[in-house]
């Protein structure tokens, strides 16, 4: 089963290319068959026109290229579209997910604004949870636990929180306030978790103690997804994927990129 997985991930990568001219060359998705760049130029990297999606199926660690932020992989069978504001701003899912009785989804314009609801199975009945930036959803056994924010210009902040059906309504709890955007959350055991943030990996708990593992100043590279592989985090975003180790005090990141070739050498981003 891995080598069909590999194969039929590969062929996908290598259509994909065919049809992109933005890409060098065709690629293999298996992250760890890629080289890893010594000291990358993280200001050249934030002008590449490519974005890695990470995600796990068995046991094969793979990368995707993506419009750079977590996508849907579930979806309801009715319309989702809702109007965002005011405004008349009509918005179509950022995220979904699944709950025991109907469906979390959440809305993300940026700067324009953000939503997350409640619909019962069919999409007859709908209740707005909140106005937050949901980034990433991720169940802890019958827990939906989400991680939030918005990085735009100078303002950068985000949270843990917890959605929870209560009293004939959803609710949705602050757990852990942060102090920058968080993208994107992997489970690591049971209560604990590893946070991608606009700049730092951090680790945190359900007893909120909040630990920076690494500052990797990622911020210009957009990180937008997470797993794990027993002891070790990948993080996909603009140009790389960034493996790192969670031994105490390790400060490396491995920055992967399928071939040198993919490296962006070009400053000017209207060229």
């Amino acid at each position: 089963m891995k080598l069909n997985f590999t194969k039929t991930v590969l062929l996908l990568a290598l259509s994909f290319c065919v049809k992109s001219t933005a890409c060098p060359e065709a690629y293999n998705p298996d992250v760890n068959t890629w080289v890893t760049i010594k000291k990358p130029d993280l200001n050249l990297a934030n002008y590449s026109n490519h974005h890695w999606c990470v995600k796990k199926s068995g046991e094969i660690v793979s990368a995707q290229l993506c419009s750079g932020e977590n996508q849907p992989t579930l979806f309801p069978k009715f319309d989702t579209k809702i109007q965002l504001n005011s405004r008349g701003r009509i918005a179509t899912p950022s995220l979904n997910h699944k709950a025991k009785e109907g469906w979390i989804i959440a809305y993300d314009e940026g700067e324009f604004g953000a939503a997350v609801y409640w619909f019962n199975d069919d999409g007859t009945k709908k209740q707005k949870i909140s106005d937050l930036h949901i980034n990433d959803f991720q169940a802890e056994g019958n827990r939906i636990l989400a991680v939030t924010g918005l990085a735009h210009m100078d303002s950068t902040q985000g949270s843990l929180v917890e959605l929870e059906f209560n009293a004939k309504r959803w609710t949705l709890t602050e757990l852990i306030k942060l102090d920058e955007s968080a993208e994107a959350i992997v489970r690591i055991k049971k209560g604990e978790y590893v946070i991608v943030t606009s700049y730092n990996l951090i680790q945190v708990n359900l007893e909120k103690k909040v630990e920076i593992l690494i500052t990797p100043q990622w911020g210009t590279l957009y990180p937008n997804s997470i797993i794990i592989k027993e002891d070790t985090v990948y993080v996909g975003m603009r140009q790389f994927v960034a493996r790192y180790k969670l031994t105490p005090k390790n400060q490396q990141i491995d920055w992967l990129i399928p071939t040198k070739k993919w490296l962006n050498t070009n400053s000017d981003p209207f060229q």
